[in-house]
């Protein structure tokens, strides 16, 4: 069974990078996408591969943050535990000012400004990938681009 266009694999990728900032975490993202989506291709009919990839691809990206960011509350909690009087140490810069910018959106909003402004999908298809309302995605695509905005001239 064909899942998917050559073309797809590096859209999907280029998709998990924007989303993970990491080649390897990227890399990783669209490996267990492709491996989930195989295991329920065999189990049921997919009308639409490639989306079904690309909403994997956000799902996994998400999941990976969030067990990142509870890792991280866990191990920042720990150290000032141990030696209060110690501020947690901020993670380094980022290689590029958007990427970075982009890595200090909250969760929601740099996936919408990634599935609308760089992959070039509409409202509902962004909304579909990520399994929320159109409304959310206006919402968090105005704030996210904002935000992205304010953070751009801050680094200049």
């Amino acid at each position: 069974m064909v899942l998917t266009s050559r073309d797809d694999g590096p859209q999907l990728f280029r998709l998990a990078l924007f989303l993970t900032s990491d080649r390897a975490e990227a890399q990783d993202v669209v490996a267990e996408a492709f491996e989930r989506t195989i295991r329920s291709a065999r189990r049921r009919t997919i009308d639409d591969p490639s989306a079904y990839l690309r909403t994997a691809v956000v799902n996994r990206s998400r999941s990976r943050h969030r067990k990142r960011s509870n890792e991280r509350a866990a191990a920042s909690a720990a150290a000032h535990w141990r030696q209060p009087q110690y501020p947690a140490v901020a993670d380094g810069q980022l290689g590029s000012d958007l990427m970075g910018a982009l890595q200090r959106l909250p969760e929601r909003q740099r996936t919408v400004v990634v599935l609308r402004n760089y992959l070039d999908m509409s409202e509902k298809e962004a909304a579909d990938a990520m399994g929320v309302s159109i409304g959310t995605v206006k919402a968090q695509g105005s704030r996210g681009l904002s935000r992205l905005r304010d953070l751009l001239e801050e680094q200049t």
